[in-house]
């Protein structure tokens, strides 16, 4: 897989985090926050996901509700 991201550096957050959008059963990874440095990596969203969220939208369900996962 391969995946383009950007560089976030206005916004340090907490560091050591992988973000995920979840879309019914299905998680996306959104942005990877590293604890050695001060900036994080938005990713952004594929065709799939794209997908999953107008299913979503269409179903009335919840959308981006951020998982987070810390990284010790």
């Amino acid at each position: 897989m391969f995946a383009l991201g950007e560089i976030d550096t206005s916004d340090p957050g907490r560091g050591g985090e992988l973000v995920f959008h979840k879309y019914g059963g299905q998680h996306f990874l959104s942005e990877i926050h590293s604890t050695h440095s001060a900036t994080k990596v938005r990713l952004t969203m594929s065709k799939t996901e794209k997908k999953a969220r107008k299913r979503a939208d269409e179903a009335s369900l919840r959308v981006n509700n951020n998982v987070l996962i810390a990284l010790n």
